[in-house]
């Protein structure tokens, strides 16, 4: 979350057939949201150049706006160029998402591919400084596979329609962003 200490970012990519591929994940300790905002962008660039299409998604505490300068971390990351768009905010939904993901077969093959990692598991969240990078893959993968038991249409009208409503239901705790910013952030 961008209101958190520590700041987590896992960057993914759906391949030609939907399986979803981990690239990277950045974490900093105590940061703060435009020094992460600068350091995620600098390290996208090396690892890929030229890459013509980028979605950011986040927590939505994200669009909330600071009651001591009146902007949100959204607004400040707008300045780098960094357009958010809100994951799911509720727990079971996001977590429904990452289950999804992971129970998907593609021709045989996982549905998703990610590094290697610590084998610790466990049904409860552990709350330390890593957990945010899953909260991360959580936002990442409530977007990108929404789980929910009536069938979603996946089509990029529908896509477009669910992105409006979700910036529109924070639209007012994002103080300066006008209509046409809107807009333009809807793509």
């Amino acid at each position: 979350g961008p209101t958190a200490v520590n700041k987590a970012c896992v960057v993914g990519q759906l391949d030609s057939r939907g399986i979803l591929i981990v690239l990277a994940e950045f974490m900093m300790n105590d940061p703060g949201v435009m020094r992460f905002g600068e350091y995620v962008t600098e390290q996208c660039n090396i690892m890929f150049p030229g890459v013509p299409y980028i979605r950011d998604f986040t927590d939505p505490v994200a669009f909330d706006i600071s009651q001591t300068d009146m902007a949100s971390p959204a607004m400040r990351l707008y300045e780098l160029g960094i357009v958010l768009y809100p994951g799911e905010e509720k727990f079971q939904a996001r977590h429904d998402a990452v289950v999804s993901v992971m129970n998907r077969l593609v021709d045989g093959e996982p549905g998703m591919k990610i590094d290697g990692t610590h084998e610790r598991y466990s049904r409860e969240p552990l709350k330390d400084i890593y957990s945010h990078i899953h909260d991360a893959f959580q936002y990442l993968c409530s977007r990108l596979f929404h789980a929910e038991n009536k069938k979603r249409d996946n089509s990029p009208r529908a896509e477009s329609r669910r992105n409006a409503a979700l910036l529109n239901k924070r639209k007012r705790h994002m103080g300066g962003y006008s209509q046409a910013k809107l807009d333009r952030l809807r793509g």
